[in-house]
């Protein structure tokens, strides 16, 4: 695999990694206030944010430094874990807005444990953060659909504008962190 393609490969494992992330460490984001001081006028997407974070590396909070650090290790582990799988399976999936994690989730009976692993982890987690806000709405339009591979949000996707305003705020976050994560 080139160099050029790992890199692709890495930085769209970040979207994995991000669904990965245990619900209450997305629920306080120790960057939120870096962002606001340092980056504001920074636009979301293609990794912006976190290059603005780290020229600004001297200035931010101890705990940002530790989060960007933390996420950094995550994804080289999934990167890792999932290499041979994306290969395998994923070789034609253009990188971006999770297409290699769908990728990856479709085909999830045929993975690698490790990275079979991983996307299990990412599922339960989208669920747990996506429970909440969107309940009423996944009992009144996704009741039938059988969760898994991301069936629930697609659900919802094609439900949206029948959704509450609460579960449309988090679909657009969650998407939005994915982005971010995806680019970066």
């Amino acid at each position: 695999m080139s160099s050029m393609i790992r890199s692709l490969f890495i930085s769209a494992m970040s979207g994995l990694v991000l669904l990965a992330a245990a619900p209450a460490a997305l629920a306080g984001n120790p960057c939120q206030g870096d962002v606001e001081t340092f980056c504001s006028e920074v636009p979301p997407g293609g990794g912006e944010i976190v290059r603005c974070l780290n020229r600004h590396r001297d200035e931010i909070t101890p705990e940002c430094r530790d989060r960007m650090r933390e996420d950094a290790k995550r994804i080289l582990q999934v990167s890792a874990d999932c290499l041979d799988d994306v290969d395998r399976y994923c070789s034609d999936v253009n990188p971006g807005e999770g297409r290699v994690a769908a990728c990856l989730a479709r085909n999830e009976r045929r993975l690698e444990p490790a990275c079979r692993k991983h996307v299990q982890v990412a599922r339960a987690n989208l669920r747990k953060r996506l429970a909440g806000p969107c309940d009423g709405d996944i009992e009144a339009h996704c009741k039938g659909v059988k969760p898994g591979r991301g069936r629930i949000e697609a659900c919802l996707q094609e439900h949206r504008a029948e959704l509450s305003k609460g579960c449309v705020q988090k679909l657009e976050n969650d998407a939005k962190r994915r982005e971010e994560r995806a680019s970066d």
